[in-house]
C-alpha cells in the first residue's frame, strides 16, 4: 500500500539529494541559555538541515522555541544573514526572516474554527491590506498559489481547517509561513501524525527549500527520519549539545548512544 501511496518504493521515501557543501552561514546563536539549556551554540549554512535529535525531555524543543521568541532564554549573539538579531517574541521573529512549524499544529499553527484562506494569509496581512482592509482579491490570488504549489486538497480556500486531514492540515502551516519567504525555517516535528504519502511531499518541499539557499532546523523525534533527511545531527541531552555528527558518521547506535548521555 505504502509504494501506491507515495509513487514509489519505502526505501525512496527520503529524496536523495546533494549533501550541503558548507555554504555562507544562515544562522548562528552563541551559547543560548535557559533554566534548563546550558550554552548552546550552533550554526547553520544555507541550504543546510541541521537535525536536533533526542529523547523525550532533552531540550530540543526549547531550542526550536527560544530560537523563535516563544520562550524567554538568553544569548550572547544571534546572527541572521551576517546580521545581529535579538529575538525576544515571535513577531520580532518574523520580521528578521524566521519562520517555526510547531510541534502541535492544532494548538499552535492553525485557527481551526477559520478558513483555510484565513489561515494562510495572516502572516501576510501587511502585504494584502488597502487603506486598512483586506484586499479580498489579493489575498485570494496569493492563497491559490500556495494551495496549487503544496498540493493542498480542498474543494476550495473556503473550507474549514478543522476539517482537513492530518497531512493538509500540516501543508496550510507550512503554506502560512512560507509565505513570508524566510530565510531560516524551524521545522519541529513536522510529519508527526500525518500519513506516509504527505511525509513524503514535505521531505520533497525541504528538498526545493534548501535549493533556493533557505537554512533548516529540523526537531524530529523519528530517528529514521532525521538520519534520512538531515545534512548534520545535533545530538540533545539534558539541555546541552553532546554531539554534532556529520552524515558520513552517522549510525543508529553512535546517536542513541549520545542521546542518552553516554
Amino acid at each position: 500500500l505504502i509504494p501506491l501511496m507515495v509513487g514509489r518504493k519505502i526505501v525512496d521515501i527520503y529524496p536523495t539529494r546533494e549533501i550541503c557543501t558548507k555554504k555562507e552561514i544562515c544562522f548562528q546563536v552563541k551559547n543560548l541559555s535557559t533554566a534548563f539549556l546550558k550554552q548552546i551554540d550552533f550554526d547553520v549554512h544555507q541550504g543546510e538541515i541541521v537535525g536536533l535529535f533526542g529523547l523525550m525531555g532533552c531540550g530540543s524543543n526549547e531550542i526550536a522555541r527560544s530560537i523563535f521568541g516563544a520562550d524567554s532564554c538568553h544569548f550572547d549573539e544571534m546572527i541572521l544573514n551576517d546580521s545581529p538579531v535579538s529575538i525576544t517574541s515571535p513577531e520580532k521573529a518574523k520580521k528578521a526572516g524566521i519562520a517555526c512549524i510547531p510541534s502541535d499544529r492544532k494548538k499552535e499553527g492553525l485557527m481551526l474554527i477559520h478558513n483555510l484562506c484565513h489561515n494562510i494569509s495572516i502572516t501576510i496581512l501587511n502585504q494584502i491590506k488597502k487603506n486598512h482592509l483586506i484586499n479580498e482579491t489579493l489575498e485570494k490570488s496569493q492563497v491559490d498559489a500556495w494551495i496549487n504549489k503544496l498540493s493542498i486538497k480542498a474543494s476550495s480556500a473556503k473550507v474549514i481547517v478543522n476539517n482537513l486531514s492530518g497531512g493538509n492540515q500540516q501543508k496550510v502551516v507550512l503554506a502560512k509561513w512560507l509565505s513570508i519567504k524566510p530565510k531560516l525555517l524551524i521545522l519541529n516535528e513536522p510529519t508527526r501524525g500525518i500519513d506516509v504519502g504527505a511525509k513524503a511531499e514535505i521531505y520533497k518541499l525541504m528538498n526545493d527549500l534548501c535549493r533556493q539557499g533557505i537554512g533548516i532546523i529540523m526537531v524530529s523525534s523519528d530517528l529514521p527520519e532525521v538520519m534520512g533527511m538531515a545534512d548534520r545531527i545535533l545530538i540533545i541531552h539534558d539541555g546541552q549539545i553532546k554531539a554534532n555528527m556529520e552524515k558520513s558518521e552517522f549510525t543508529q547506535d553512535k546517536i542513541l548512544a549520545k542521546a542518552i548521555g553516554r
